[in-house]
């Protein structure tokens, strides 16, 4: 083998290093999950020039203890575009907080984000707690992207609170309502299907 055909190689073999090599942090133009349907969606961007060896996303009930939950294999990343992926969560845990992060590689990590994941069961629905004294939250089952609408009314039939989101819930502000019963209403968008239920303020 010639000198020239072995610096060659060597160069090859140095740019693939640098490549795949890991710095100590890793840099996301987005990191976000959202819950559908029962299901856990996590979405990650990697920025430009960002790579690592292996994704692994992880969640835990407690910021301490985390159990890898799916993974991919191999290199991710890529020098020269952001770079995106997708995974799932088909098992979440119901009816408390948890918290994903991704890992990259060997021991690279992401910020935490955490989710509350409600059971609506039959209702489509849940107030917690609930009567609601200064403030309840209000969990539905959502479809993520679509801008949801609560509007809130009195025994009477007035219009007393409207609120929009677009994740599963409403925080509402009971502490100027007087005691009594409520009735609710959740716009779901262009499906023309609305969530009603009651509320019951108690101070």
């Amino acid at each position: 083998m010639n000198y020239l055909k072995l610096i060659t190689i060597l160069i090859s073999f140095l740019r693939l290093s640098c490549l795949f090599s890991q710095t100590g942090s890793i840099s996301l133009d987005y990191f976000n999950i959202n819950e559908y349907n029962g299901n856990v969606y996590i979405d990650i961007t990697l920025s430009e020039g960002n790579t690592c060896n292996g994704i692994i996303i992880q969640r835990s009930l407690d910021t301490i203890y985390f159990e890898e939950i799916t993974h991919l294999e191999g290199i991710c990343g890529n020098t020269s575009f952001p770079t995106s992926y997708n995974f799932l969560d088909e098992n979440p845990i119901i009816n408390q907080t948890s918290y994903y992060r991704v890992q990259f590689g060997n021991n690279i990590y992401s910020e935490i984000i955490e989710i509350f994941i409600i059971d609506c069961q039959d209702n489509e629905y849940q107030l917690r707690p609930h009567p609601a004294n200064d403030e309840t939250t209000l969990y539905f089952n959502n479809q993520p992207g679509i801008t949801y609408e609560l509007t809130l009314f009195n025994i009477g039939g007035t219009k007393v609170l409207t609120s929009k989101s677009s994740s599963n819930n409403f925080l509402i502000e009971t502490s100027t309502l007087i005691n009594g019963f409520y009735v609710f209403s959740i716009n779901k968008g262009s499906a023309n299907k609305s969530i009603n239920g009651q509320l019951i303020v108690r101070h």
